[in-house]
């Protein structure tokens, strides 16, 4: 009787022991997943200081951000340093207006963002407002190439995206285009079949990129949700059809840790409606 209670409370034990390590594992998992999805956001941003002509700062401002294809607007304030920043930004194009008691307003156009991109409007200054009048900065000094970032990246827009030539329907194809790519099985032989439209059938796989590894060595992403098969020699899980892409980057040297693996890396963002 002794025994059988002592084999009973070992069961019950290693049962308790089961479950809490399968709690756990379950848990890790899940802040995994939430730290990848988070990591693969289009987190674009478009940041600024604001100040008068003698260079002095100016708080409390208004900056209103809208999106000029859906007309949606955001709105911020310049804190007491007179700094603003909008965050979590997808690609588009924008316009940011400054407004403050006592000064003229300010007006910049024509910032286009693509994936991930940072922007930060240099020299806003707001004069004093002698009449009702305003500023308006046209292609905007915040659309120049960002010089933070060491990264190196190849953008198709919507225009290219839809006039360049593939031979299906799989935007990923465009990737041909790209510098440093090759076919891994040469010129001689046949490549990937184009107007074939099933899992693990793209183009990623039958090139290698910079001389790397054809399987393994290329990531491709929607909206920044993987769409490769790490298990499968890294191939495509899904196409992407040409006419539902709003834009392709393609990355390929010193993206940041916040990028998925590489070292190459297609990123495709969907269309959107606009007003």
């Amino acid at each position: 009787m002794l025994m059988t209670q002592i084999i009973s409370k070992l069961r019950f034990r290693q049962r308790t022991k089961t479950i809490l390590a399968a709690a756990v594992l379950i848990l890790f998992c899940g802040c995994l997943a939430g730290h990848r999805a988070v990591a693969q956001a289009a987190n674009g941003s478009i940041s600024g200081t604001v100040t008068d002509t003698s260079g002095a700062v100016i708080p409390h401002a208004k900056v209103t951000l809208e999106d000029v294809q859906t007309e949606v607007k955001t709105y911020s304030v310049s804190n007491a340093a007179g700094f603003f920043n909008f965050s979590d930004l997808s690609p588009a194009t924008y316009t940011v207006t400054i407004t403050a008691p006592g000064f003229e307003i300010y007006k910049a156009t024509n910032i286009v963002m693509h994936f991930g991109e940072s922007r930060s409007i240099p020299k806003i200054q707001l004069p004093v407002a002698t009449a009702q009048q305003k500023v308006t900065v046209t292609a905007s000094q915040a659309g120049v190439i960002p010089l933070n970032t060491g990264a190196s990246t190849t953008t198709l827009n919507t225009k290219m995206v839809q006039n360049l030539s593939v031979q299906g329907r799989d935007v990923a194809e465009l990737v041909k285009f790209m510098p440093g790519m090759a076919m891994n099985t040469g010129l001689s032989q046949g490549e990937f079949n184009s107007q074939t439209t099933s899992t693990n059938s793209g183009p990623i796989g039958a090139f290698s990129a910079s001389g790397t590894q054809p399987h393994g060595g290329m990531q491709m992403t929607l909206d920044g949700a993987n769409l490769v098969d790490p298990g499968n020699q890294g191939t495509q899980l899904a196409n992407v059809n040409q006419d539902q892409t709003a834009e392709f980057t393609f990355v390929n040297a010193a993206f940041g840790a916040d990028t998925p693996r590489g070292p190459t890396i297609m990123q495709i963002t969907s269309k959107r409606g606009g007003a």
